[in-house]
């Protein structure tokens, strides 16, 4: 076993719940969702699919976290990260939730 890996799957694996923060004046929450939860909304790159597994995998961290509305869990941004997460046998998933009805400004990307 990758021992990058090891260590990436015991960080998600450690702690559960939400931690609500807020950045200006948009409001958000960090939690550790299973990863059946989140819904996706388009179709992946099976290319660039595989090369993020294999960058997840090397680097033993994601750069930048899923991003998905907190009422209906459909991801808003990071559809290529989840799917890599997914295939790579990953239960439990940091995910920044947001209110995108309340948050008009919400940009990503």
């Amino acid at each position: 076993m990758n021992p990058k890996r090891s260590r990436f799957q015991r960080l998600f694996q450690e702690n559960e719940g939400a931690e609500s923060k807020q950045y200006g004046k948009t409001q958000f929450k960090l939690a550790l969702l299973p990863i059946e939860q989140l819904k996706p909304h388009e179709k992946g790159s099976p290319l660039y699919l595989e090369l993020l597994k294999r960058e997840i995998l090397t680097d033993g961290a994601l750069k930048y976290p899923i991003v998905a509305d907190e009422k209906s869990l459909v991801i808003l941004d990071g559809m290529h990260r989840w799917l890599a997460l997914q295939s790579l046998g990953y239960k439990k998933i940091p995910v920044l939730l947001v209110n995108a009805l309340e948050n008009p400004k919400i940009r990503i990307g």
